[in-house]
């Protein structure tokens, strides 16, 4: 007997199937009706699950534009409000929030309480760089992220929610960014700036696979995952550019010495520890062949770049570039593929999200020196309304080979 989880998955499945053209209306009663269970009583749980969504979407911007004007208060008063005001009205607001978030949660409505969790978050944020402000910390201090990151992390992990912990995420990024930052790895930049956030993504992914295997980490493997894969491709295609390379330039190829030595060994541990991650996550998948494939994809693309930026192989910009542009087509059919392979669709959309970035910004390179601009942009136009017709129809035919060789990321 299915369980009630899998009957309204089934449904949610069925329904998408019928938008795409998959089956027919008669196909979908058949597959819903094999189950035992009325088809209409399903469809209206599907119906239920979308207007709950709808209702964390209007709950999560109204939650937002609450949060947005209560800092937006303090920010415009601050400079004729008292310290001790200033800390009581945003620790009030953080207490509020968080109170209003349980309060929510334990009555029912997981929702709104959802929604109220993620704003408790950035409210968190808020304080901790307003009363940074308020004791005379720089802005831009590393700390002030780590604090906001160890505070969002565990919230996340207590209340469950996946938005929390990607602001948990991006605020580790933003710390070690700016930490690199104040070690003087952005002056040029660095070369070995680029490895160390492929390296953070390829980590991330690796403590995703990770994650999945406990059942407090399992909900959030998939915004780990996702956010690995944006900060891996994302660094990737914009060593694709030529201008970048020209923009590194001397410290490329001359090594700055004014470099703290600690950023050389920020990267060595985070592609050690990125390393551990792969293997431990192969070790947990018996040495199955979509571990090796994933593991092996994202150990390569972490070594060529760290190779090509410590070894210098060429001597011109535009090599670099060309290179990377091979580089970047390679993780776009290595996340398909691995896609296919597991029926993740994380994979698949980032890898076609990847190849898209790169189809516009190489008409850009060269069609935008060779034509005037207006038609440059009527194309780029052109490009785009082809270009996500056949992204899109390619989407849907992916995820139904993965989905039929696999079962697809959890929600």
């Amino acid at each position: 007997m299915a369980t009630e989880s899998f009957e309204t998955q089934l449904a949610t499945e069925v329904a998408a199937w019928r938008r795409e053209g998959v089956i027919d209306a008669r196909a979908a009663a058949r597959i819903l009706g094999r189950y035992g269970h009325d088809v209409a009583e399903l469809e209206r749980e599907v119906q239920g699950a979308a207007r709950g969504r709808s209702a964390t979407i209007f709950g999560t911007a109204g939650a937002l534009l609450v949060g947005l004007g209560v800092i937006l208060f303090v920010a415009s008063n601050w400079q004729t409000m008292e310290r001790a005001a200033r800390i009581a009205v945003l620790v009030g607001a953080l207490a509020l929030s968080a109170g209003l978030a349980f309060a929510l949660r334990q009555s029912g409505h997981p929702r709104i309480g959802a929604a109220l969790v993620f704003v408790n978050t950035l409210v968190f944020g808020a304080n901790v760089f307003l009363i940074g402000q308020t004791y005379h910390v720089r802005v831009g201090d590393p700390l002030l992220f780590l604090l906001w990151a160890l505070g969002a992390v565990p919230m996340a992990l207590v209340s469950g929610s996946r938005p929390s912990m990607f602001i948990g995420l991006a605020a580790l990024l933003a710390w070690y960014g700016s930490l690199i930052a104040d070690w003087g790895a952005w002056r040029g930049p660095h070369p070995l700036v680029a490895p160390s956030f492929v390296g953070i993504g390829v980590l991330y992914l690796g403590c995703a696979r990770l994650a999945e295997s406990t059942r407090q980490g399992r909900p959030f493997a998939l915004v780990m995952a996702m956010t690995g894969l944006s900060v891996s491709f994302i660094t990737i295609g914009a060593l694709t550019f030529e201008f970048v390379w020209r923009r590194v330039g001397e410290s490329f190829f001359s090594r700055p010495s004014d470099v703290a030595p600690e950023f050389a060994w920020s990267v060595a541990a985070i592609l050690v520890s990125a390393a551990v991650a792969l293997v431990a996550r192969a070790w947990r998948a018996r040495w199955s062949r979509a571990a090796m494939l994933e593991s092996g994809g994202l150990f390569a693309l972490a070594a060529v770049t760290l190779l090509c930026t410590v070894f210098a192989p060429f001597d011109t910009a535009a090599a670099y570039a060309v290179l990377f542009n091979v580089i970047a087509l390679a993780a776009v059919a290595w996340a398909i593929q691995m896609g296919l392979a597991t029926g993740r669709e994380s994979f698949i959309n980032s890898g076609l999200a990847l190849f898209a970035i790169l189809v516009i910004a190489r008409y850009f390179d060269f069609f935008g020196t060779l034509f005037d601009r207006s038609l440059a942009f009527v194309g780029a136009g052109i490009l785009l309304i082809a270009g996500g017709y056949g992204l899109e129809r390619s989407r849907k035919v992916l995820l139904a080979r993965a989905r039929a060789g696999g079962a697809a990321d959890a929600p």
